[in-house]
């Protein structure tokens, strides 16, 4: 019988479990016990015969009932293991949920700290970000102050042109020799929209052109830029025709001009080129009178410029005046019908008559003035052929100075005193006439051929420059360079005067562009192509698609040649060329 048998028998006797016996000791002599032991749902027989002696003993329960007593006193063990074991699991079981509660502890603290490294990270991220942001803003700020540093250098080169060109540029004034009074003169390039002040009379049709409005009439270009960027006045044939076969007369009329005793000089370019071409007339138009015309040109030229010079006494200029430009067309139109829609067809419409760059001085053409060049520096100084009598320096004396042209027969009445030459500044008059005017205080001859060159510091456009050249004489213009002697004696100009060499970094304009057509530069004064070039590596190159004006840019390099926008300021150079 096993232990879990026996406790089992045990348990049944102990609280009253009866076990399913009977016994009684019958005829048969024996003492018979049944018992029944569940086990595992099984039950158990157990017969016991009587003792020999003839008396039912019982030996078996008491068996029994000892074992019982051993079964309770092993019971009363394990029980009491069994209550150690479970102190032991409850002791357990609390150090596991003491180690539970500690191990969801560090769990929490583990996302609390998870959470406070993310926070860290972020904010980590984050000041790296910003430390990056700075960084690029520095970055940015420290480009920022080299540009704007670069361009306080430029303005400061260009302010100290300025005030250099104050210098260079003073000794240009022009003086009357009868009356001694500065000559003003006013220019006219029809380049911005006001048109100079010029007024189109009620029902005419001068109107602001520019480039060529057509092959067979009218001027390819304007005469100021030479491009087709250039504007001047036109009458527009087309645009004053109409269904009658009429004469159509379009005047365009001038600012005011005030009084001179002097007389006045009218210098214009004109164009008539059309083989309906009528006339150009101009008039000094006094007290609202017309008068007879001062100027009449008639018929078809041909397609180039040309200048007109008019000279109005005193009876015109002693009262206030303007001029007035006339021409006229006989267009006309007739209308058809085709296809649906009217249209319209000319004829007589090739006479588009056009005028720029005009110029009027305040005195006659033939009256003789001289112009004032000052020096305050030894390298614009330049005296030569002059002779010296045996007299003492404390007399007056004169010379003459001559000159291969007569036209430009100069200098006379030199009055020198007794002081030292070191003077802080000195005043030529050069008497010239204005029909044969020399503009530039330098001088290259080449052969027969003279040409005067005036150095501009003041940087402006290109166009502001051309025009700048256009008011100092009609027949000046941005520097053309044709030849190497030509290249050399500039550079050498520049170099040889401390105020010109300061601007130097800055370059100067020339007259070459290539607006009109790309990669084909020409000098805008005559339209002829450039032949001489002395381009600095690389260049041209058209930076951006928009650089189409020839600039003496590299002055560490002898002013080699770039291309530059034409919107750009420049320093400039200034021509005045005869043959």
């Amino acid at each position: 019988m096993t232990i879990s048998q026996r406790f089992i028998i045990i348990f049944l006797l102990q609280f009253g479990g009866e076990p399913v016996t009977s016994a009684s000791c019958d005829f048969s002599g024996q003492c018979i016990y049944n018992l029944k032991v569940h086990h595992c749902n099984q039950t158990t027989n157990t017969r016991r015969e009587s003792d020999p002696s003839g008396n039912c003993g019982c030996g078996d329960l008491e068996i029994v009932q000892g074992e019982t007593y051993n079964l309770q006193s092993s019971l009363s063990t394990l029980e009491a293991q069994f209550n150690a074991l479970v102190q032991k699991y409850q002791a357990t079981k609390a150090s596991i949920l003491q180690k539970q509660q500690l191990l969801e502890n560090a769990i929490s603290e583990n996302k609390a700290l998870e959470s406070k490294i993310r926070s860290v990270d972020y904010l980590l991220n984050k000041t790296t970000e910003s430390v990056t942001r700075q960084t690029n803003n520095w970055k940015s700020e420290k480009i920022r102050l080299q540009t704007q540093t670069s361009t306080s250098i430029k303005d400061l080169q260009t302010c100290k042109a300025v005030l250099t060109a104050a210098k260079t540029d003073n000794g240009h004034s022009i003086i009357d020799t009868s009356s001694n009074k500065p000559v003003s003169r006013t220019f006219c390039g029809f380049e911005d929209s006001k048109r100079c002040g010029y007024v189109t009379e009620s029902g005419s049709h001068w109107t602001l052109q520019s480039s060529m409005k057509s092959s067979t009439t009218g001027p390819k270009q304007d005469h100021t830029y030479g491009t087709p960027n250039g504007h001047y006045m036109m009458l527009d044939s087309q645009g004053s025709a109409s269904s009658s076969k009429t004469t159509h007369t379009s005047r365009v009329d001038s600012p005011q001009y005030s009084t001179s005793s002097t007389g006045y000089c009218v210098k214009f370019w004109y164009n008539m080129h059309g083989q309906d071409i009528t006339f150009l007339k101009v008039y000094a138009k006094v007290n609202g009178g017309l008068g007879y015309p001062v100027f009449t040109k008639t018929g078809d030229v041909d397609s180039d410029w040309h200048q007109a010079q008019i000279s109005l006494d005193n009876e015109y200029t002693s009262h206030p005046f303007q001029i007035v430009f006339e021409s006229a067309t006989n267009a006309y139109y007739t209308t058809h019908y085709s296809s649906g829609s009217y249209r319209y067809i000319y004829s007589r419409d090739q006479s588009n008559t056009a005028i720029d760059d005009v110029t009027v001085y305040n005195t006659s053409c033939n009256r003789k003035y001289y112009r004032h060049i000052y020096s305050r520096d030894k390298s614009n100084t330049a005296i030569d052929d002059v002779t010296v009598y045996n007299t003492s320096c404390n007399r007056k004396y004169y010379c003459h100075i001559y000159s291969r042209d007569k036209s430009n027969t100069a200098i006379d009445d030199v009055t020198v005193y007794n002081t030292s030459c070191n003077l802080y500044h000195f005043s030529v008059g050069i008497i010239v006439d204005l029909s044969k005017s020399s503009h530039g205080s330098h001088v290259r001859q080449n052969g027969s051929d003279t040409s005067y060159y005036s150095f501009h510091a003041k940087p402006l456009n290109w166009y502001d420059a051309y025009t700048a050249c256009r008011s100092e004489d009609s027949q000046s213009s941005l520097v053309s360079i044709n030849s190497q002697g030509e290249q050399d004696f500039l550079v050498r100009t520049i170099k040889n005067d401390e105020n010109l060499a300061n601007v130097g970094s800055l370059g100067f304009y020339t007259g070459g562009n290539d607006e009109k057509i790309e990669h084909n530069f020409v000098w805008t004064d005559t339209g002829a192509s450039v032949t001489y070039t002395n381009w600095h590596p690389g260049q041209p190159n058209n930076v951006g698609g928009d650089q189409d004006c020839l600039l003496l840019q590299y002055p560490d390099n002898n002013f080699e040649w770039g291309d530059v926008g034409c919107s750009e300021k420049h320093p400039y150079i200034c021509e005045y060329h005869t043959s």
